[in-house]
Formats: C-alpha cells, structure tokens, sequence
C-alpha cells in the first residue's frame, strides 16, 4: 500500500475536498483505463516475430486468457480493444499479472537469472540490496497508479495480488503484527488475503483463519496445558474464571469484555451456530479479520496476562517465608532480607513439627 499523500486537484480543494473525503472506486474509471492497459502490455503480453510482422500475443498473455474466461483474441490489439470495451477486466488482467510475476517459483527464477548477470560487478555481500529493486518497481508502479487514480483496490502483502483498499492505520498494524514469522502469522496473512483479495474473496477461509490465529495467540496465555485447545474452549476457561487473568487495563471487567467479544466472534461463525443460519457474510469474514488483527497484536505486546495460579497451600507458605523473612529483618540490623536463609529454616520447622 502506498505511503505516499494522496494528490488533490485544485478543482477540489478549491472545494474544500481534502483526502479523507476523496471516495474510492470499485471500477475501472475512464482515466485508468490507458495506465492500466499499459502497465498490463510491459509485462510481457506481446512478442515480436520479426521487424516487418506485427507483434502477437505472447505465451503468457494466452495462459492468462485461460484462468481469467477471455476467449482468446487473435492479437495485442485486439486485447487492448477487449480490455477498453471492459475496462474492469484490467483489474483481473493485473492480478493475474502480479501472481505470475511474484509467484515463489517465478521470483526465485528471475532472481538467480538477475544474480548470474551482476555476480561480476556485485560482491557477494551486497548482492541481495542490488537484486531487490529489480522485482519491486512492478508492483510499485502499479500501486501509484492505483492509489493516485482514486481506486479502492491496492497491491497486496505479499505482492502478488489485489486486494480491497482498507484503512492505512489498519494495513499498518497488519504488517506490524505478521512481521514476526511464525504460525499466528501465517494464519493472519492467509486470513487478510481470503477476506480481501480481488478475485473470489474466500470468507469461510478468511474465519477460519482468523480463529486459528486467535487460538494460536491466546493458548499460550490462557490454556497453556492444552495443546488441543480450540477458541471455544478458550473462551471456556476465561469465564470459568476470569479473576485468573488481567489485562493492562485492569480490572476483571475488561477480561470479561475481551471474552464477550472473542464469543460474539466464534459464535457467530456459521459452523458454530446451533440452528440454522445464512451463511457468513464477506462483512463478517472482514469484520473477524480485523478483530484478530487487533487482538494478536495487543496479546503480543502483552495485554493479557495470567496471574500467579497459587493454590491456597502454597499461598500460605509463601506467606509464611514472606512474614519469617520480616520479622528477622526487623529485628537484626541486616540491609537486605536473607531469603534464601529464611527458607531453610522455615522448611526446617515444618519437617519437624
């Protein structure tokens, strides 16, 4: 997503518009359609034959075809033409672009292809800073195009699709909270891309993969003993006893607030209803989303946190230490309180009593 001010016409702002009242388009507006179109051509979807014959659609623009339902056209221009007369195809004709460019196998081929041409002017230790550029400018221009053509569609993270255009503030946490490589957030970057993405948003996998990075984050914290825990047992144990656990607002209240959210969430997920219901909406599938986005992120940063779980008996014995402890210090004239002392001695008198 791009980082960059959003430019206002002077028409506009002579109007007051500033960017948070510019409105995004789900379609191909007219002035996109040529950016677009050309982004889409410098990919690789014409070859030439010869100087003197016409170029022709190249491999890759006849298995894009194929996915995409585009009855393939007998030339370049032909494309072009279909694409103008249906300008939202550009939309799916970049997103396949972006798949196949940044594709692992496609990515790890073009970069050992870069790296044999530079590996004589690169050394080995720079080598990795002088090949990214290479496979960033792709995706970086069609994202400026994107985002300054005011449309509701952006590059994704990773970059090899489109996904709907959400808050930054949100994109930011986002990336902030899946920057850790591990198995919460690979199921939050397999949720973002099913909610999201262009084509066939997913919303049984994007909840799906909202719970297992809530399960995966709040386990640790809540059920520590139990590798098999699902949400619903999570959500279980936090009401069994909620005065086991705080929050960094204090209070058992919050604890039971964040419960009450976490349950409305796994309730409401189709699979888990009692009765019959619709199915989940792609609203509810994104809203679900972005309560996982939040809740990974303030449980890594150590929101929620479990209280010593004392039993009563040793409660009472560190009492016991704790008072020894005082009392000796109290009426010695020793700086620091001898634990370690006090604690023999009291295990001492326990064994013989």
């Amino acid at each position: 997503m791009s980082t960059e001010t959003r430019f206002i016409p002077l028409h506009d702002r002579q109007k007051g518009v500033t960017s948070e009242d510019v409105i995004l388009d789900e379609h191909v507006a007219p002035h996109l359609v040529t950016p677009l179109w050309e982004w889409c051509r410098r990919r690789g979807l014409a070859r030439t034959v010869s100087r003197v014959s016409p170029a022709v659609l190249s491999d890759r623009a006849m298995r894009m075809c194929i996915p995409l339902e585009v009855p393939t056209p007998r030339s370049p221009e032909d494309l072009e033409a279909l694409a103008r007369q249906e300008p939202d195809l550009l939309l799916e004709m970049a997103d396949w672009l972006l798949n196949d460019e940044y594709s692992d196998e496609q990515m790890h081929m073009q970069i050992e292809t870069v790296r044999e041409q530079m590996q004589k002017y690169v050394e080995p230790v720079h080598m990795q800073a002088a090949v990214s550029p290479f496979f960033a400018n792709a995706a970086e221009d069609l994202e400026n195009i994107l985002f300054h053509g005011k449309s509701a569609y952006t590059v994704g993270n990773p970059p090899n699709h489109l996904t709907k255009r959400v808050p930054r503030e949100l994109v930011d946490e986002f990336k902030r909270t899946t920057s850790t490589d591990d198995a919460v957030s690979a199921h939050l970057r397999d949720a973002w891309i099913a909610a999201w993405r262009l084509n066939d948003p997913n919303v049984v996998e994007a909840y799906d993969q909202a719970v297992k990075a809530l399960e995966g984050v709040l386990q640790p914290v809540v059920s520590p003993a139990n590798r098999r825990s699902t949400l619903g047992t999570i959500i279980r144990d936090l009401r069994a006893k909620p005065d086991k656990w705080d929050t960094r607002f204090r209070g058992i209240e919050t604890v039971e607030a964040l419960t009450a959210m976490l349950d409305e969430l796994w309730k409401t997920q189709v699979r888990h209803h009692k009765v019959e219901y619709l199915e989940n909406t792609l609203e509810e599938a994104q809203d679900a989303v972005t309560i996982a986005v939040a809740v990974v992120s303030l449980c890594r940063r150590g929101f929620l946190e479990r209280l010593n779980d004392y039993t009563a008996e040793e409660e009472a014995e560190d009492l016991a230490v704790a008072d020894a402890a005082l009392d000796r210090y109290r009426s010695g004239n020793m700086e620091t309180v001898p634990y370690e002392e006090i604690v023999s001695d009291w295990a001492a008198e326990t064994s013989s009593s």
